[in-house]
């Protein structure tokens, strides 16, 4: 699936075009794209007019479903619901707001906010979610960290006070994804002043993670894509199973790229 701020498309695993799933009434910059669980429907997020749509995959077209001020990436929850990021105060690098969203009623509640502008969240396996920060100053500042599946359900504000530092000292975390056969957690890190685009397997700090893709221009988004087949994401395995894939180019939603096959 792609969202190219106004377009959303559907797109065969071999990326062949299938199908046109709808247009936005007006574009938006496009924040985020995520297939429910269900596999039934999107929902989608763009800054611009800081709107949230869900899209049927039967092709019904897009409908509003929230507004949440500069939204910036999203994850689906194990309940169903969706966590988004979003620097709703707009501040320069103030705090970036966690919420749940209703995915059915579009109802949004404030999980609690961290510190510097927004980054990425995931949610791993075992429902504990993560978030990439980038404070000031920039250079080696992101952090990923983690709060429990009790935490974040539990109705207290998420901080930085009570989260998990699971690694740091990374340039600039764009993309946060679980390899859902191993548990292993990726980041996309993208730093401009440095030229740093990059995608990596958190094993702990920059020096004890693994690279795995590398470019000259910004890589996007990251996603496992199951191909049939089983294994973990290890140069090792056999080419089938699931690929590690990212949009990257200088233009949205530029071009899908494997990562590695396992």
């Amino acid at each position: 699936m792609t969202f190219d701020g106004q377009s959303i498309d559907r797109w065969a695993a071999d990326g062949s075009f299938v199908g046109n799933l709808g247009m936005l009434p007006a574009f938006g910059f496009p924040s985020f794209i995520r297939l429910n669980p269900q596999g039934t429907a999107l929902v989608l997020g763009e800054s611009s007019q800081d709107g949230l749509w869900t899209v049927p995959l039967s092709g019904a077209g897009p409908a509003p479903l929230a507004t949440i001020k500069f939204n910036f990436d999203a994850v689906f929850d194990l309940d169903g619901s969706l966590i988004v990021s979003a620097d709703t105060d707009n501040g320069p690098a103030g705090t970036n707001e966690l919420l749940r969203v209703d995915v059915a009623s579009g109802a949004t509640t404030s999980l609690g906010s961290v510190i510097g502008f927004s980054g990425p969240v995931a949610v791993a396996p075992n429902g504990d979610l993560y978030y990439a920060t980038s404070e000031f100053p920039m250079p080696a500042s992101t952090k990923v960290l983690a709060w429990s599946a009790a935490q974040h359900h539990g109705g207290g504000a998420l901080t930085n006070a009570n989260a998990t530092v699971v690694a740091s000292g990374f340039e600039g975390g764009f993309s946060l994804a679980f390899d859902p056969d191993s548990g292993d957690l990726y980041m996309a890190e993208v730093n401009f002043s440095l030229g740093i685009y990059r995608a990596l397997r958190v094993d702990g700090g920059p020096a004890q993670s693994t690279v795995v893709a590398q470019a000259d221009h910004p890589l996007g988004g990251l996603q496992f894509v199951h191909q049939g087949g089983p294994g973990t994401f290890a140069p090792y395995q056999p080419g089938l199973g699931t690929v590690l894939r990212y949009p990257a180019g200088d233009s949205f939603p530029g071009v899908w790229h494997h990562a590695a096959v396992r």
